[in-house]
């Protein structure tokens, strides 16, 4: 019998030490067999905070771990004990497994960032910035186009005297 994917609600905040505390207790207890993954789906963001690149990890689902387990009386019992685990997710708080359509899209999209640095969007249309790296930098300008696919900004910087488009990453600028 293969091991089914359940969601855990946990305390929002508390997800990754969660998830170490219980991968820590599964070794001390021999859980090994019993609960094969336990996964919290995130992707590492950039954001320029006093003109400094920090690095922050996001989480797809704050306040929900995965758990891909042999579900037994012990098992739910052991999850349930910890603190910082609130409830399974289902119907009355009961487990509920996932299905297989769900698991594989949650595993796809936290595949699809992995390795990949994204730069958090924090500009909109219409907002005045500085170019603070390239060619171009401490020039000022209006955004007119984002593209948060490919994280880029269309900046309009007035060039001898005309207003001129400027295609820049996110982190090249700054709100002035």
């Amino acid at each position: 019998m293969s091991a089914k994917w359940y969601i855990l609600h946990v305390l929002t905040g508390e997800e990754l030490r969660t998830k170490e505390f219980l991968e820590s207790e599964i070794d001390r207890l021999h859980y090994e067999n019993e609960i094969e993954e336990i996964f919290v789906p995130s992707e590492e963001v950039v954001q320029m905070r006093n003109g400094k690149k920090v690095k922050k990890t996001r989480l797809f689902y704050p306040g929900y771990i995965f758990i891909n387990c042999h579900l037994n009386r012990i098992i739910e019992h052991f999850l349930l004990s910890n603190t910082k685990v609130l409830n399974f997710v289902g119907p009355k708080n009961k487990p509920q497994q996932l299905s297989r359509k769900e698991v594989d899209r949650m595993l796809e999209k936290a595949k699809a960032t992995e390795g990949k640095e994204k730069v958090e969007n924090i500009y909109k249309i219409g907002d005045f910035v500085k170019i603070v790296d390239g060619p171009f930098s401490d020039f000022s300008g209006v955004i007119g186009e984002i593209n948060e696919e490919k994280q880029r900004l269309k900046v309009m910087v007035t060039i001898f005297g005309r207003s001129t488009p400027v295609d820049l990453n996110f982190l090249q600028v700054k709100y002035e």
